[in-house]
């Protein structure tokens, strides 16, 4: 494959070929692997980008609306999980199409993590991680990402209240938590390497929330 291009840019800190991409006007689904193509040797290790080096960015086409492919079709959208209130959604852009999260929040099931106590209630973390996890989990469907959401509850979706009820219904996508440590973990490994094996994908990254619900004050 023979591609040129003169265009060249040098990648912000933090930044993965994905957001490099995007932020560079590029579609990372059509322009992935051009991208690769016209830096070969000057990547490291698993394709990343290297602070200081300056990389070649592959042609657009004449067509004046590419740079706003990202952001040319909504379609409305629905998952479950996120709650009646939440659950239907709009993907606003294709900006991570091709990208795959995998996201699994701590703890749950028997296990509720640290318990604090505020304003006389109880605070339990795994039901504020994995309020935060849906959260993110929709925000990036929104942005066109195929999102696995490892851990999950069928009875609690987003929830906007201050202090936020404790369950023990969490599931690891169906089946049973257990109590043990180190078969919980394994059990999300096993969950995700599953779903990464069925996967094409050439930007997939598993992503494990935690907090801790404890004062540091107290």
């Amino acid at each position: 494959m023979s591609i040129f291009s003169k265009e060249v840019a040098t990648p912000k800190t933090g930044e993965g070929v994905y957001r490099f991409l995007i932020n560079n006007g590029r579609n990372p689904t059509k322009h992935y692997n051009e991208f690769i193509e016209l830096n070969k040797g000057k990547l490291g290790r698993s394709n990343t980008l290297i602070k200081g080096v300056s990389y070649t960015l592959p042609p657009l086409s004449n067509d004046a609306n590419e740079k706003n492919d990202t952001t040319k079709k909504s379609n409305r959208k629905k998952e479950p999980l996120f709650g009646k209130k939440y659950d239907e959604y709009t993907v606003e852009s294709d900006q991570l199409k091709g990208a795959t999260f995998y996201l699994a929040s701590g703890h749950g099931g028997p296990d509720c993590g640290a318990i604090g106590i505020a304003e006389g209630k109880e605070v339990h973390e795994d039901e504020y991680v994995y309020d935060i996890m849906l959260r993110l989990a929709r925000n990036l469907m929104m942005e066109g990402a195929t999102v696995h959401i490892i851990i999950q509850d069928k009875k609690d979706g987003i929830r906007d209240e201050r202090f936020l009820n404790n369950n023990t219904k969490e599931t690891c996508m169906g089946k049973e938590i257990p109590l043990n440590q180190k078969k919980r973990l394994q059990q999300r490994c096993d969950a995700i390497n599953n779903l990464h094996n069925k996967s094409n994908g050439n930007y997939q990254r598993a992503v494990f929330i935690h907090l801790d619900s404890r004062s540091n004050s107290s």
